[in-house]
């Protein structure tokens, strides 16, 4: 676990660590990990199409798109007010984006999260794929609706893509 941080915390991506926790306010713990990878693989890789499913729960978003200002970014979440991330609504998350440079292509799509990744898929032209993708599976029901989204975003992720997992409830798996 340390030889793999300390591998990804180069000179660059930690100089960008610490100019972005200092703006996202980001507390030790779960969340710094993620970032971590996050920051790592944004610098080195500059995914050109990102997902983040659970947006509003965590700061990957503002993270990726801080490194790599014009992604493609597409965002799935439910914005409900039971939330208790850092974004309790996407307009608080668009005005940070602007504020870090962000001038890319975004998309929300909310509403019912068991429907939104194939709601996603309809209304894209072309056919679909990421470089990145963030889950968050505290947006989704149950153990079988995490299972099936996963399917569809794995289907869809290029071939030197990542994924990244997150799970709070150890309950479910």
């Amino acid at each position: 676990y340390r030889q793999v941080l300390t591998q990804m915390l180069d000179q660059r991506v930690s100089d960008y660590l610490e100019v972005m926790h200092k703006k996202l306010k980001i507390p030790n713990g779960m969340e710094w990990c993620m970032s971590c990878f996050i920051a790592w693989y944004a610098i080195h890789f500059f995914p050109r199409r990102y997902l983040d499913i659970g947006a509003a729960r965590g700061c990957s978003v503002p993270m990726v798109l801080g490194a790599c200002t014009v992604t493609e970014c597409n965002i799935i979440e439910s914005w409900d007010a039971k939330n208790s991330g850092p974004f309790p609504d996407a307009s608080i998350l668009s005005d940070l984006l602007h504020q870090i440079g962000f001038r890319g292509y975004l998309r929300f799509v909310m509403g019912d999260p068991s429907t939104s990744f194939n709601r996603l898929q309809v209304s894209l032209p072309s056919p679909m794929f990421f470089d990145l993708a963030v889950f968050r599976s505290d947006l989704f029901k149950d153990k079988k609706e995490i299972v099936r989204q996963l399917h569809h975003i794995l289907n869809c992720l290029s071939a030197k893509g990542a994924l990244l997992f997150c799970c709070r409830s150890k309950a479910l798996f």
